[in-house]
C-alpha cells in the first residue's frame, strides 16, 4: 500500500482525531498468546483471544467523545472470526458505526 500525494503533504492532517498514537488508520496486532480454533462445519479458524482484543478496542476507541460518528472497520481472513466477532459486538454493530467482515467481502 502507498499513501496518496495528499497524504504525504506535510500539511496534510487526519480527518479524525488519534486517540493512542499507537493506533492509526490502520493497524495490525500480533496476538502471541492467542490459539486458533477450526469450526466443525465451516473448518474456517477463530481465535478468541484475538476476538477479546478487538472488542476492547473497540470499546477505548469509542470513549472518546470525537469518536462518535466515526465508522470502524474490522478485517479478518477467516469466516468463523467474523461469526464470533459479530456476536461478540452484536449490539454494537446494529448502532451502525462498525463493519466485520472477511478480506474478501470488503
Amino acid at each position: 500500500l502507498k499513501n496518496g500525494d495528499n497524504v504525504n503533504d506535510p500539511g496534510y492532517t487526519l480527518p479524525f482525531p488519534i486517540i493512542d498514537n499507537r493506533l492509526g488508520p490502520l493497524v495490525f496486532l500480533d496476538v502471541k498468546h492467542g490459539k486458533q480454533f477450526r469450526g466443525n462445519v465451516s473448518r474456517s479458524y477463530s481465535n478468541v483471544d484475538e476476538a477479546e482484543i478487538v472488542v476492547s478496542l473497540y470499546h477505548k476507541l469509542r470513549e472518546g467523545k470525537e469518536m462518535y460518528k466515526v465508522t470502524i472497520g474490522v478485517i479478518t481472513p477467516y469466516s468463523e472470526q467474523v461469526r464470533l466477532l459479530r456476536s461478540k459486538l452484536s449490539k454494537e454493530l446494529t448502532a451502525g458505526y462498525l463493519e466485520i467482515n472477511s478480506v474478501d467481502a470488503f
